[in-house]
């Protein structure tokens, strides 16, 4: 089952109402920059429609870019995080290319280089970040985590045009030691309602928090499933659903969210601040709420 190599591909047999797509979020050491690059594949409900995309986010200057990609030149490996299309390169150790959004005029040029992940664990009792659960064969969606936290080398490069060839404006930011996180969903469909949390530019070194609550559809209902980790150095706090973790009260709206859990060890406190909302920038972490479905 793919809930053993979350990293890896799932959708090569996929050529029906399926969805996949690995989360790639760099920042700069103070946390000024931040980019996000979500890599993924998509096949419509009756199939009719197949193809890979990438999603482009650059926080600070606001941008949002979207790129259908050519499903001749996609390939990706089922065991481990390596996917290719084109002259776009996604794996383990990094993220390299060149794409444009034609639409608003943009070309983005990435070179990335990955240090050391650091993933959730997988193991023959916990198999990855949804426990038994990611064992059942009929879920919507399946979730998982590449890495918590990791270095980041290289730069990203974004080009305003005018016209086909003529730069309008280029901005080239430099990534000298800074923070990576992957993380990994995939399914018939993104869950109804959800909220989500991440951050690891905390002040406190080697710290990061990566937390999730969906409304989880199971056999004719649903019930709430949260899935919440805090890496201290080498050490992963879990707290799950399926571990006799509880949610002992969880306030959230597109703006912020307030959320207070615990496991058998441990009370965990969270405040979180969208990074950008109508312009605004927020406070430290970033945190969605959401309803919809792909």
């Amino acid at each position: 089952m793919g809930i053993w190599t979350p990293a890896g591909f799932h959708g090569e047999k996929k050529t029906k109402k399926f969805f996949e797509g690995w989360y790639n979020k760099v920042q700069s050491p103070d946390g000024d920059e931040a980019f996000v690059f979500i890599f993924g594949y998509y096949a419509s409900k009756d199939g009719s429609d197949r193809f890979p995309f990438l999603m482009f986010l650059d926080e600070k200057r606001e941008f949002y870019g979207y790129t259908r990609l050519c499903m001749a030149g996609f390939h990706a490996d089922k065991h481990r995080y390596s996917a290719v299309c084109d002259n776009l390169h996604f794996s383990e150790e990094g993220m390299k290319g060149t794409f444009e959004v034609k639409e608003k005029g943009k070309r983005i040029e990435f070179d990335l280089k990955n240090g050391e992940l650091k993933p959730w664990p997988v193991t023959t009792f916990q198999p990855g970040v949804m426990g038994p659960f990611g064992l059942i064969p009929f879920l919507e969606c399946y979730h998982g985590i590449v890495s918590m936290d990791h270095e980041v080398n290289g730069y990203v490069k974004v080009t305003t045009l005018k016209g086909e060839r003529e730069v309008e404006d280029e901005v080239c930011v430099q990534i000298e030691g800074g923070k990576g996180y992957i993380e990994k969903d995939w399914g018939r469909g993104f869950p109804h309602g959800w909220v989500w949390v991440q951050c690891n530019t905390f002040p406190t070194k080697d710290l990061s928090l990566s937390a999730s609550c969906a409304s989880v559809p199971f056999m004719g209902k649903s019930f709430p499933g949260f899935i919440v980790g805090l890496q201290e150095g080498p050490y992963l706090h879990k707290f799950t659903a399926y571990a006799f973790g509880k949610i002992e009260s969880l306030e959230a709206d597109t703006r912020s969210v307030q959320w207070r859990m615990s496991n058998r060890t441990h009370r965990l406190e969270v405040t979180a601040v969208a990074g950008v909302v109508g312009g605004e920038k927020g406070g430290e972490g970033e945190g969605k709420e959401g309803e919809g479905g792909a």
